[in-house]
């Protein structure tokens, strides 16, 4: 079947690995494999230089061979929730997927997305990416994010993260973030400037101010702002003018 552009296959009892003769289908661009008991995709999927889109849910994958999918150019959509994934989702001999816009391994126990090294964790570049789900997983860190200009959406409950990730605050296009059931202690005053955030999700974190765990986005946003404000008129040339808030807004107070 050569011509063959879409094959689905989910709940059909499939197990271990499927066939090599699978990369027969070289005009094949979508490939459902979900709700089966598949272990490992085949060394042939590398063949299959059409595929846009890759679904395995729902299977008993301990590793997705990222080094592999990474050589597809048009590989946009990975499904890989609800498996048995462990260590770091990308190796160190994968550092971007250029072509990736959805990227769903929830429900895992991914322990990292990038590769770890001496000096920290590693750099992944992932500029299409527009909605990545790593909920109910084992991740304690992420990489720097700087590059991920075109993300929308940011799913991370149920982790242990400790930090907000570099390049966060700089998204241009950032519009919900779920960090509920970590381990963040302390909130990025600079999300007051991040224009698109329409929802900002930190319930279940110990955060050492916890009214911030019953603020709605917008409120949380205003009063990030009011004190990056403060800061800055605390910081500027006026040496010796103090300042107060009165009904949330900066008010300048006598000499001293």
């Amino acid at each position: 079947m050569p011509y063959l552009r879409h094959l689905h296959l989910a709940s059909n009892d499939l197990s271990r690995v499927l066939p090599d003769t699978l990369a027969n289908l070289d005009s094949l661009e979508t490939l459902d494999l979900s709700d089966n008991k598949l272990v490992l995709l085949p060394t042939c999927i590398r063949h299959l230089t059409h595929l846009r889109v890759l679904n395995i849910t729902s299977n008993r994958f301990s590793d997705l061979s990222i080094d592999t999918l990474a050589t597809l150019p048009h590989l946009s959509e990975i499904y890989a929730a609800k498996n048995a994934l462990t260590g770091s989702l990308f190796p160190s001999t994968v550092t971007s997927m250029p072509s990736l816009r959805i990227l769903d391994v929830s429900k895992n126990s991914i322990a990292s997305l990038a590769w770890a090294s001496t000096s920290g964790t590693g750099s992944l570049s992932l500029s299409a990416l527009m909605h990545l789900n790593i909920s109910n997983n084992r991740i304690v860190n992420l990489p720097s994010i700087t590059t991920w200009t075109s993300l929308t959406n940011l799913l991370a409950e149920e982790n242990s993260i400790t930090a907000f990730p570099d390049g966060l605050i700089s998204l241009p296009r950032l519009r919900n973030v779920d960090f509920a059931s970590n381990d963040l202690k302390s909130v990025d005053e600079q999300i007051a400037n991040m224009e698109c955030l329409e929802l900002l999700n930190l319930t279940g974190n110990p955060l050492r101010e916890r009214r911030f765990l019953t603020m709605s986005t917008d409120v949380l946003k205003r009063e990030l702002a009011r004190r990056i404000g403060l800061a800055e008129v605390m910081g500027g040339s006026g040496e010796g003018v103090g300042v107060s808030v009165q009904n949330g807004e900066i008010q300048d107070d006598e000499m001293f």
